[in-house]
C-alpha cells in the first residue's frame, strides 16, 4: 500500500512537471482557456516572435493620441498579456490613452523558457521598434522612447 501511494505521488508529480513545461498554447487549447489578449490598433503590424515565428500577442495603439511617454508592459515566465487587462484599466483611470498603454506577449508562455534567452530579447526589441514606428507615423512626429514595466522574467528580458 505504501509503495503504491509513493508510486502514485511520483506519477502525479511527473505529470504536473511535464504540464508546467508544455507550451502554454498546447495546454490551454486543451482546457478551452483563452491564451492571450490580441487587441492592437488599426494598421499596427505585430512583429514576429523570435521563439515561435508567429505574430506576438498584446494590446495597444487603440486611440487617444500620445501626450506622455508610452508604456510597454512585459509579462513573466508563464504569464501572458491577458493578465494585464486590469493594469491597462488602472492606467486608463490615471489618464493614459490606449495609444500610450501597450503590452507584449513573447515566447510560448511556458516554464520551458526559464531564462532571459536571446530570442525573448530579440522579440522585445522588435516590439519596441514596431511601437515607436507605429506611433511616430500615427502622430506625424517622432516618438523616440517608451517606459517599460516588467513582471518577473519580464524585468530581465
Amino acid at each position: 500500500m505504501k509503495h503504491r501511494m509513493i508510486w502514485m505521488a511520483m506519477v502525479i508529480a511527473l505529470g504536473a512537471g511535464l504540464a508546467a513545461c508544455a507550451p502554454d498554447a498546447w495546454v490551454k487549447s486543451r482546457l478551452g482557456v483563452e491564451r492571450d489578449i490580441t487587441d492592437f490598433g488599426p494598421g499596427f503590424e505585430p512583429p514576429l516572435s523570435a521563439e515561435t515565428g508567429a505574430p506576438v500577442h498584446g494590446f495597444g495603439g487603440n486611440g487617444g493620441g500620445v501626450r506622455r511617454t508610452p508604456l510597454i508592459i512585459v509579462h513573466g515566465t508563464t504569464g501572458s498579456t491577458k493578465y494585464f487587462g486590469p493594469m491597462r484599466d488602472y492606467f486608463r483611470e490615471l489618464g493614459y490613452t490606449d495609444d500610450e498603454i501597450w503590452a507584449v506577449g513573447y515566447g510560448w508562455g511556458s516554464a520551458a523558457y526559464w531564462d532571459t534567452t536571446p530570442p525573448s530579447s530579440i522579440t522585445l526589441d522588435r516590439f519596441v521598434n514596431a511601437v515607436l514606428a507605429y506611433l511616430s507615423k500615427k502622430e506625424g512626429r517622432p516618438i523616440r522612447e517608451v517606459d517599460m514595466i516588467g513582471h518577473s522574467l519580464g524585468v530581465m528580458v
